[in-house]
């Protein structure tokens, strides 16, 4: 019996030592990031393919096509995060200059608005922007006009339909199908 207790502890000791040894490994593995470091003179590349969220997403899993069995491994750049970037980049003196890649980008008006608005205040600080397309969308073209010097690949392609919406009206067929609506309108008092 005592043979026995001996072993069992040798064992619990053995794991112990060995879940701390693991442990020390993925610390070490995941200290070891540095920040990049900038160069004077620098120019930020930002890649503004695609949609524009609202929050940046991490998960690889957010755009997981079950029919294809792939997804995206790069995260989502969200409008969030890079009105923070832009902003540190108006404050560091090492960047002078923003190259914007805007192929097919998509977003919210709204989104749009707060990216060209951040651009400009970066632009006020004498920085130059610089904006490279292979297809511009509307709304890339929107995003490009704040750059000083905007480019397209010469057998790029530019879309120009024009922005628009719509709203809907659906007072008819609510009445048609005997249908009562009621609107209420919430006004935010002004501070």
């Amino acid at each position: 019996m005592r043979s026995f207790l001996k072993y069992v502890f040798a064992t619990i000791i053995g794991m112990f030592i060995a879940v701390f040894l693991l442990f020390a490994f993925f610390a070490s593995m995941g200290s070891g990031a540095s920040s990049p470091k900038i160069s004077t003179n620098s120019v930020l590349k930002l890649n503004l393919e695609g949609s524009l969220p609202d929050l940046s997403i991490d998960d690889p899993f957010e755009n997981f096509n079950p029919l294809s069995g792939g997804f995206s491994t790069e995260p989502l750049l969200g409008l969030k995060d890079l009105k923070m970037i832009l902003k540190a980049a108006a404050e560091d003196d090492k960047i002078k200059a923003i190259w914007l890649n805007t192929d097919n980008l998509y977003a919210m008006p709204a989104n749009m608005m707060d990216l060209i608005n951040e651009l400009n205040k970066f632009k006020a600080t004498g920085k130059l922007i610089y904006a490279y397309s292979n297809s511009l969308s509307e709304q890339s073209l929107l995003v490009n006009s704040v750059a000083d010097k905007s480019y397209v690949h010469p057998i790029g392609h530019a879309e120009l339909n024009g922005m628009s919406s719509e709203i809907m009206y659906y007072t008819g067929l609510l009445e048609k199908i005997k249908i009562q609506s009621s609107l209420s309108l919430w006004t935010i008092p002004s501070i």
